[in-house]
């Protein structure tokens, strides 16, 4: 089974250089291009992946055009595909879980910035 990484890094090939990963390995710069190659299908091979580069992540994820949210995913599956294959689903279960909580506060914080402005205007009208 590919871990939570893999299948990420794949759509994101595939979304930017149409699957192409030679391209992608290109975009990254590296001081060899047929080294990073071979690790690269080595991090997306289906038997015994290594884990991705931890020192070349930032290139790839600056390849990939990831920012924001989307760049911290990518960093947080790369570092969980360094853990031992038996763990790796309950670490992305607590990323998705933390996820899915900050977005829930956010949309609290965004409702209540909406009623204390509310309550502003009811103010000034008194």
């Amino acid at each position: 089974m590919q871990s939570a990484f893999v299948l990420l890094l794949r759509s994101l090939i595939e979304r930017r250089f149409n699957g192409v990963d030679r391209q992608f390995i290109i975009a990254t710069k590296p001081k060899s291009v047929p080294a990073a190659t071979a690790y690269l299908s080595q991090v997306l091979r289906d038997a015994k992946p290594k884990p991705p580069p931890m020192d070349s992540l930032a290139a790839w994820a600056d390849a990939l055009e990831l920012y924001g949210d989307e760049r911290q995913n990518f960093m947080d599956l790369a570092a969980v595909a360094h853990l031992p294959a038996e763990v790796q689903p309950r670490f992305v279960g607590m990323i998705r879980k933390l996820k899915a909580a900050e977005s829930q506060l956010d949309a609290i914080n965004s409702r209540l910035d909406a009623l204390e402005r509310q309550g502003k205007r009811v103010a000034e009208n008194d």
